[in-house]
C-alpha cells in the first residue's frame, strides 16, 4: 500500500514555478499544461486530497510521462515529480487494474526468461513481413496494421542476435583484448 501521506507532502512542495516546462520532452511536443509535471502534480495533489476522482482522462494524464526525472533535477523547491507520478500510477494499477495487453506483456512476457527470447526471436524472423520498410513519402510505415499500434509509429528493426548471445571475447584490431561492463535489462537485450 502506497503512502498517500508522503504523495500529499511532495504534491504540495510545487510552487508551479514552471521551470520543469521548459525541460519536458512531453510538453515539448503535446504543448499541453497537463502534459508538463506542474500539471500533473497538481491533478495527483487533487485526486489525493479527494476534490477529483480516477477518470480515463486522468489516467491519460498520468500515463504521458517518460519518466526521465528531468522535472526533478530542475525543480528548485525539490519536488520529485517523477516519483510521484510513478506512484500515481501504482495508485491507478490498485484502483483499475492493468488491460489484458499491459498484463500479458508487463506480468507474463517481461517476466519469463523463456517466454520474451522467444518472441523477440520470432518478432526477427518475421519483421520482414510484417514491417517492411517503406518510403517515408508512401505515407505508409506498417504493411498490416497491428493491434496497439499507432499507424504512424516507427517501429526500430529487431537484432536476429541477443546482445548476451553475441561473441564479446573478440580480440581488437592490435591484438589486445578490450573490457566493458554494461547493464543489460530485458529491453537491451
Amino acid at each position: 500500500m502506497t503512502d498517500l501521506a508522503a504523495l500529499q507532502e511532495i504534491a504540495e512542495k510545487c510552487v508551479r514555478c514552471g521551470l520543469c516546462q521548459s525541460v519536458c520532452p512531453v510538453f515539448a511536443e503535446l504543448k499541453k499544461e497537463t502534459a508538463v509535471a506542474r500539471g500533473k502534480v497538481s491533478l495527483i495533489g487533487k485526486l489525493l486530497s479527494g476534490e477529483v476522482e480516477w477518470s480515463e482522462k486522468m489516467s491519460t494524464y498520468v500515463l504521458q510521462c517518460l519518466g526521465c526525472g528531468a522535472c526533478s533535477e530542475s525543480c528548485p523547491n525539490g519536488v520529485k515529480a517523477d516519483e510521484l507520478i510513478l506512484a500515481a500510477r501504482a495508485l491507478m494499477v490498485e484502483k483499475k487494474g492493468l488491460s489484458l495487453p499491459k498484463w500479458l506483456i508487463l506480468r507474463k512476457i517481461l517476466n519469463s526468461a523463456y517466454l520474451l527470447p522467444m518472441l523477440v526471436k520470432t518478432g526477427a524472423l518475421l519483421q520482414g513481413l510484417v514491417l517492411k520498410k517503406v518510403p517515408k513519402e508512401s505515407g505508409l510505415h506498417l504493411r498490416f496494421s497491428l493491434p496497439y499500434l499507432d499507424k504512424d509509429r516507427l517501429i526500430p528493426p529487431f537484432s536476429n542476435t541477443f546482445f548476451l548471445d553475441r561473441n564479446r571475447d573478440e580480440p581488437e584490431a592490435d591484438g589486445g583484448q578490450s573490457r566493458i561492463g554494461i547493464f543489460v535489462g530485458c529491453s537491451i537485450n
